[in-house]
């Protein structure tokens, strides 16, 4: 039993995941320093571990990762849905990775603005499917159909989160800035503040009403303009300097 328990007890590591190296990165270049971190969708754990926070928390209803942090009193086993009803805290970063799904997103994203420091930052993972079948809602219909094309399916599945950038872009909120960060293996959105203002309300609304051209005519070219395409370097030097694109 001792060399077991001994087994059990050492240290589980996290490497850096791109998601974390990034939002380390974003958080110098914002100067944010003893912060409060959200994640909504925690998995592995590997992205949440090594995000530096005097205070975090992370939110999986499902976590995937092994003890310690299964464990970890800063995990919360609950719907993103259900956490953000009771929540009372306000954080200075959000990394938004849960339910691939424009609905749920939304919500998250909904929420997140109400608890988003003003000189916060929201992250949004998965808003540029890497082929027409990744941005399927359903995950197991995105296997099917890129199988039945005849492609091998090596499980990419962003949903369809992309629609969340097209619904901001058509609702055009005044003192609100997000960039789309193309050299990624993975894109992500990162929005933010102007002037440290308050974070807007955002709206109900309906996927079927944003106007939607297709995996090929938006994503075709590269990322299009409406997603407001930056580099990390870019974007790392217009957060230190406090200006909004």
């Amino acid at each position: 039993m001792g060399f077991f328990k001994r087994l059990s007890e050492v240290p589980i590591e996290y490497p850096d995941t791109e998601s974390s190296r990034l939002i380390k990165e974003l958080l110098l270049a914002r100067d944010l320093k003893r912060i409060s971190y959200l994640e909504i969708g925690v998995e592995f754990g590997a992205t949440f571990k090594n995000i530096p926070a005097k205070h975090k928390i992370g939110v999986d209803p499902e976590p995937k990762m092994k003890s310690p942090l299964k464990r970890d009193a800063n995990l919360h086993v609950e719907t993103s849905d259900n956490f953000f009803l009771w929540n009372k805290t306000r954080f200075d970063a959000i990394f938004l990775d849960g339910l691939h799904t424009f609905e749920q997103t939304w919500r998250d994203l909904k929420n997140a603005m109400k608890v988003c420091s003003p000189r916060g930052l929201i992250i949004l993972d998965d808003t540029v499917p890497c082929d027409e079948f990744s941005g399927n809602p359903n995950a197991l219909e995105a296997y099917r159909l890129r199988e039945e094309a005849g492609f091998a399916n090596y499980g990419a599945w962003h949903g369809d989160v992309y629609k969340i950038i097209l619904a901001l872009a058509e609702l055009k909120l005044a003192s609100f800035s997000y960039a789309t960060i193309t050299d990624l293996v993975n894109p992500k959105t990162v929005l933010w503040m102007e002037n440290e203002l308050n974070w807007p309300e955002l709206p109900e609304i309906s996927k079927a009403l944003i106007h939607d051209p297709g995996y090929l005519h938006l994503f075709g070219k590269g990322i299009p303009e409406s997603f407001n395409p930056i580099t990390q370097t870019d974007l790392f030097t217009l957060l230190t300097r406090g200006t909004a694109s």
